[in-house]
C-alpha cells in the first residue's frame, strides 16, 4: 500500500511539473558574474540573447543541440550601467527577466513571458491569435515577390484575435509579417 501511495504520489510531481511555466533565474555570485538557469524547458534548442535599453543585442548564442534545462555562469563585468533584457526563445514562447547593472551590482527584476502569435490558414481564411503583453501597436502586412499588396494595423488590444479573407488575393506565394514595434513574426501562405 505504501509503495502505490509513494508512487501516486511521485506520479502527482511529475504531472505538476511537466505543467508549469519555464523558470527563469538569475543568482548573483559576485558583484560582476552570475549563474543564469533556464529550468522546466521542453527538450529544444534555445535562444539566449541580452540586449541593452536602446535594443542592441550585447551577447547572443543560440544551443547547439536539443536541451532541456540551461544553465551557465555569465559575466557582465564588460557591460556598461544601464538596463538590459535577458531573454531565451525557446519553441513558441519567450521568457525574460530585465537586469540593471549600476555600479557594478546587479538588480534582477520579474520573469515575464511572451507568446509568438498562431497563424493558421484555412481554404481562404488567414485566422490569426496573438497576446499582445506589451499592448503594442500591431500591424500585419502581407508580401508577395518583396512588393507589399496589403497592411493594416491591428491596434492595442491585448488579446487580438483576427480572421482574413483571402479569396482576392492572386495566386501564389505570400509571407505575412506581424509586427508589434519590438519583434516581427513570419509567416508563409499558399494561394
Amino acid at each position: 500500500m505504501k509503495t502505490i501511495a509513494t508512487i501516486i504520489i511521485a506520479l502527482a510531481a511529475m504531472v505538476a511539473t511537466a505543467a508549469e511555466k519555464p523558470r527563469l533565474d538569475i543568482y548573483p555570485i559576485s558583484e560582476e558574474r552570475a549563474v543564469v538557469a533556464l529550468i522546466n524547458t521542453p527538450s529544444s534548442k534555445h535562444e539566449v540573447t541580452v540586449k541593452s535599453e536602446s535594443g542592441k543585442i550585447v551577447y547572443y548564442k543560440q544551443t547547439l543541440k536539443n536541451d532541456g534545462d540551461y544553465r551557465k555562469i555569465f559575466d557582465f563585468s564588460a557591460l556598461e550601467n544601464g538596463k538590459y533584457e535577458l531573454s531565451f526563445k525557446v519553441d513558441n514562447y519567450l521568457v525574460k527577466r530585465d537586469i540593471q547593472i549600476e555600479k557594478g551590482t546587479l538588480k534582477v527584476g520579474e520573469t515575464e513571458f511572451r507568446y509568438d502569435p498562431f497563424f493558421r490558414q484555412e481554404g481562404d481564411v488567414l485566422k490569426l491569435s496573438y497576446l499582445n503583453f506589451d499592448q503594442n501597436n500591431l500591424s500585419l502586412v502581407f508580401i508577395k515577390d518583396r512588393e507589399v499588396v496589403y497592411s493594416t494595423t491591428l491596434g492595442r488590444e491585448f488579446n487580438t484575435v483576427r480572421g482574413f479573407d483571402l479569396s482576392k488575393l492572386e495566386r501564389g506565394n505570400y509571407q505575412v509579417v506581424l509586427a508589434d514595434g519590438s519583434n516581427d513574426f513570419y509567416y508563409t501562405i499558399e494561394k
